[in-house]
């Protein structure tokens, strides 16, 4: 397994903290619905869009309407100024790899609120649970292209897929997040035993270079829509049980690679 898994999970863990980076699930969803279905909304906060009856075609025009807001906004120039705490990030990494981890967790935050799911923060605590940061960092994997993370995100959707989810994901995060760090390009080394990020160097040389362009923001979030909505529309169960058995023999030819002979 490369060195740089528990630089990269560091950097993660002060971009979730930053003041901002969570999007308030009830206030989204009233901004979004309110208008439109004034007598469904205590079913929508309470259950989430699909389950409260919001059409399927009505969620997705949505979703991409919150996208392009989002791209339009983190494509501008005084995005990172605007995020409490951002800039002094911004310090220990490159500007773009910033910019962009705090598009992809903010958008997928959205999109995924959109299509029912709950809340994943516990005031300013952090986290809920665990699963809550498993699938947000899932999310944020499909959004990148990362292999195996299409699979994760759909069997989680599921009420009965949730908890067998949960269990991939603590043994396939790992890899996932290395491959998050791979398409940011960072190579991270540590200076020293320590592990905060004031004592990680990134280096830049990865498909992400330069920053993102608008259209590039846009292909990423709509990767996490199509995803969720297949998820939450048209996922049978022997969806699920075929993608559970590709993500096994995906991670498992990768540990089958690293076991030293």
């Amino acid at each position: 397994m490369a060195s740089h898994l528990i630089e990269i999970d560091d950097i993660l863990e002060r971009v979730f903290h930053l003041p901002g980076i969570q999007v308030d699930r009830d206030e989204l969803l009233t901004k979004v619905f309110r208008r439109e279905y004034p007598r469904k909304m205590d079913a929508i906060l309470e259950k989430g869009p699909v389950k409260a009856g919001v059409p399927r075609e009505i969620i997705r025009r949505k979703a991409r309407g919150r996208l392009k807001d989002a791209t339009l906004k983190s494509s501008a120039a005084s995005f990172m100024a605007g995020l409490p705490g951002g800039l002094t990030l911004a310090a220990a990494l490159p500007a773009d790899v910033m910019q962009n981890l705090i598009f992809s967790i903010r958008t997928a935050q959205e999109i995924a609120y959109l299509y029912g799911q709950e809340n994943f923060w516990q005031g300013t605590v952090g986290f809920k649970n665990p699963e809550s940061r498993y699938k947000l960092l899932s999310y944020v994997a499909v959004m990148f292209a990362v292999t195996g993370a299409d699979q994760l995100v759909r069997i989680m959707s599921e009420p009965f897929g949730l908890m067998l989810g949960t269990k991939i994901a603590e043994g396939t995060m790992q890899h996932i997040m290395e491959r998050v760090a791979g398409v940011f390009g960072l190579k991270l080394t540590a200076q020293g035993t320590s592990k905060t990020v004031s004592k990680v160097v990134p280096v830049l040389g990865g498909v992400i270079s330069g920053g993102m362009t608008f259209w590039g923001m846009q292909k990423t979030g709509m990767r996490l829509i199509k995803d969720l909505d297949q998820a939450y529309y048209h996922y049978l169960e022997a969806d699920m049980e075929q993608d559970y058995l590709d993500v096994e023999t995906l991670f498992a030819g990768e540990e089958d690679e690293e076991t030293p002979e």
